[in-house]
């Protein structure tokens, strides 16, 4: 036991300054380029998403959303916010030389007609089986285009909803959606995702972030008319057919490395849509047409990952001439 009394210990000092060395350096916030260049993904889908939520609030708001204008300028508000997003970021990434390099993928037109037949025909042969099916239990899924009553016609203000008038339309907004989505969708994001990830992965992704991408646009629109079933419309409409659909477009653009494929591909989708929409249906209608061609869709998606996993793990073929192992 030690005899030491507390009175004898000596004080402990406390530690020095000196001792503990200098302060350290406050790090700087790192500049946004250099967060942009780690998460240029993730900058993509921020800029894309205020500039298109913004933009369509900002015309929602003094215009509203009843006639052909109207409608218009939420159309031009809402495709503004992905091409605006690719030029921007593509410009502080990669400057002059990422221009002409987007410019190579949206002009590359030299693909097999196998994916040509792919992006144009997928989705209006999966919509026919939909409706054509639909349509042996009820007239109500005829398209519009064959009845004189369009619902886009209609919603625009249109007098005259004859077939020419429906084809321009859909040529009109399938074309313009695919332009100005896709150069940033495909130009800017999807490269990007493929770069770490396969086709599957990578269209899952993203097709979830454009599926939840139209949520704002579509809103101001169609909220007060769908009421509580609006959830149902966001769930079928966007997310069970456009996260498959974005899939096989990852997949045809992984294929490719063709932008220019990928807008056709997309105006087939929203141009397919508007060409072929049923008249006579209502909400419940909708909601069931939109869900089967989600579903085809998925299906379709799924037999192509089941064909791509099964050549992947084929052996690869034997060069002629070559000697057998062993």
């Amino acid at each position: 036991m030690s005899l030491t009394t507390t009175a004898e210990r000596p004080m402990e000092e406390p530690p020095s300054s000196e001792a503990s060395g200098p302060p350290a350096p406050l790090v700087p916030p790192a500049p946004p380029r250099a967060v942009i260049r780690r998460h240029p993904v993730l900058a993509f889908y921020a800029l894309a998403f205020a500039i298109s939520w913004g933009g369509v609030a900002l015309i929602a708001g003094p215009l509203g959303v009843a006639g052909g204008a109207a409608l218009l300028g939420l159309f031009l508000a809402q495709a503004a916010g992905p091409t605006a997003a690719c030029l921007v970021l593509t410009g502080v990434l990669d400057g002059p030389a990422g221009y002409r390099e987007l410019l190579a993928r949206l002009t590359r037109w030299r693909v097999g007609p196998r994916w040509y037949a792919a992006a144009l025909l997928l989705n209006p042969l999966a919509l026919l089986v939909v409706l054509g099916g639909l349509g042996l239990a009820s007239p109500a899924y005829l398209p519009g285009v064959l009845t004189g009553d369009h619902p886009l016609a209609r919603a625009m203000g249109l007098a005259s909803a004859t077939p020419a008038v429906v084809v321009g339309l859909a040529l009109a907004f399938g074309l313009a959606a695919g332009f100005f989505e896709e150069l940033g969708w495909t130009g800017f994001a999807t490269p990007r995702l493929l770069a770490r990830h396969g086709w599957l992965a990578a269209g899952l992704a993203l097709g979830l972030l454009w599926a939840a991408w139209h949520i704002g646009p579509d809103r101001p629109g169609t909220a007060a008319a769908w009421g509580d079933r609006w959830p149902w419309r966001v769930l079928t409409w966007m997310f069970a057919g456009m996260v498959p659909y974005r899939v096989l477009m990852t997949w045809v653009y992984g294929h490719t490395r063709s932008v220019l494929l990928a807008v056709l591909m997309h105006a087939a989708y929203t141009g397919g849509q508007v060409l072929l929409e049923p008249g006579g249906t209502g909400q419940p209608q909708d909601l069931l047409w939109w869900g089967l061609l989600g579903i085809a869709l998925g299906v379709v998606a799924g037999l192509v990952a089941l064909a791509d996993r099964a050549r992947r793990l084929l052996p690869a073929p034997r060069r002629a001439g070559s000697a057998p192992a062993g």
